[in-house]
């Protein structure tokens, strides 16, 4: 391991692998969520809360670790969970950008919509979950 590539602590692998299982299970939120709004009730001012956190979590987290793995491919070392490959490298790049795309547009989208605190603050709280807790934590096991 070298000078720059720290071990992540305790708490960064807490934050990791609780960040990583919350971001799995708000798959299932979302859609479960935006059914609720989409019925014939309405689903309430809960179910619109619950599917604004939800949304604004899974599209941050996702947009972050779009744009670290941007910057690990425009740093040169390709990490192990990219090709090596040249054409898979460019191939790669254009799926991140259009995710990093995606997840900004959902940002935007949302709050030309009506601004809602809620959802950009679960849009920043994926942001620093996939900083803080999931980048340290694959540092830390691939080393």
């Amino acid at each position: 391991m070298t000078q720059t590539q720290k071990s992540a602590s305790d708490w960064q692998s807490v934050l990791g692998l609780t960040g990583l299982l919350s971001w799995l299970l708000m798959f299932g939120v979302v859609d479960y969520s935006h059914d609720m709004l989409m019925s014939k009730s309405g689903g309430g001012p809960a179910w619109a809360t619950t599917y604004e956190v939800s949304a604004g979590y899974v599209l941050g987290f996702v947009g972050a670790l779009a744009v670290w793995l941007l910057w690990q491919l425009a740093q040169g070392p390709v990490p192990d969970i990219l090709s090596e490959s040249p054409v898979m490298r460019g191939l790669s790049a254009l799926g991140l950008v259009a995710v990093l795309a995606s997840a900004l547009a959902g940002l935007v989208m949302h709050n030309l919509g009506g601004f809602s605190l809620t959802y950009d603050s679960a849009f920043v709280v994926g942001i620093l979950v996939v900083s803080f807790g999931v980048i340290p934590l694959y540092r830390n096991w691939r080393s």
